[in-house]
């Protein structure tokens, strides 16, 4: 089942997930993320899927594809496509469990919806879907991502691929590599996939965070090495986020939400 996961922000939409597929018997790793261009001046598309078997996801995204690529299309007509979408390539009776996530840019506003088989529902913040929607990921995007709070894209891509990257190490059926998609206002999608680097940086803040909540816990602690544990994991956390946010650096709109 894997996981996707995806947030609206007031400058963007960020969607991250795995790659790992996965039967009874075998696994294997590929893409479920996909971008579909839409008319001229009107952006992409965004999607990520999470079920099986595989060769449904082609099938929905080839039906969204013809539906709406390089179509001038609004918020309601690609919600319409995607229903239609859906009630052709998953049977009525289907067994397996089939979800998406699906994000784009309406009138200046971006949006996002989700589906389980055959329905679809908007998403107001952030969700996620696949086995990774879990009791872990749930309690970790309260923390971060709240149900309220749209956090910025250069914010919200870090939390984001560390959501993933816990639930590609805590939860059966995600894993692999991480893929990256984040929609802004103008120009195209920003697209990095197949990167194992931030599951690196994950785990250095991880280990960072946990010395200085183990050294905080301890009475012999004295102040002064607490204060050189938080100077540490700033200074980890500031370099790191570097890392996580260096490929957004191409685009001014960005820069300038970071910079205010």
């Amino acid at each position: 089942m894997s996981i996707a996961l995806a947030t609206i922000c007031p400058d963007g939409l960020v969607l991250c997930g795995d790659r790992e597929i996965g039967t009874p018997d075998f696994k294997f790793y590929q893409s479920k993320l996909t971008t579909i261009p839409l008319a001229p001046g009107r952006g992409k598309i965004v999607v990520g899927y999470a079920g099986s078997p595989a060769d449904t996801m082609k099938v929905i995204y080839q039906g969204l594809r013809d539906r709406l690529e390089n179509q001038d299309k609004g918020r309601d007509e690609i919600s319409m496509a995607l229903q239609e979408t859906l009630d052709t390539a998953i049977p009525q009776s289907a067994e397996e469990c089939h979800q998406l996530l699906c994000g784009f840019c309406g009138s200046g506003t971006f949006h996002l919806l989700k589906t389980y088989n055959r329905n679809v529902s908007p998403v107001p913040v952030w969700d996620c879907v696949g086995s990774g929607d879990s009791a872990l990921t749930r309690y970790l995007g309260a923390i971060f991502l709240e149900d309220q709070i749209h956090l910025p894209i250069y914010r919200a891509v870090p939390v984001c691929i560390y959501l993933v990257a816990q639930a590609k190490k805590y939860v059966q059926g995600c894993g692999g590599p991480t893929d990256l998609l984040v929609l802004t206002p103008h120009g195209p999608a920003i697209e990095m996939y197949g990167t194992t680097m931030f599951d690196a940086a994950c785990d250095l803040v991880e280990k960072s965070l946990n010395g200085l909540l183990t050294a905080a816990t301890s009475p012999e602690t004295t102040a002064a090495q607490c204060q050189r544990l938080i100077e540490h994991l700033r200074n980890v956390l500031d370099s790191q986020s570097k890392l996580f946010t260096a490929f957004l650096q191409n685009d001014c709109t960005i820069r300038g939400a970071r910079n205010g």
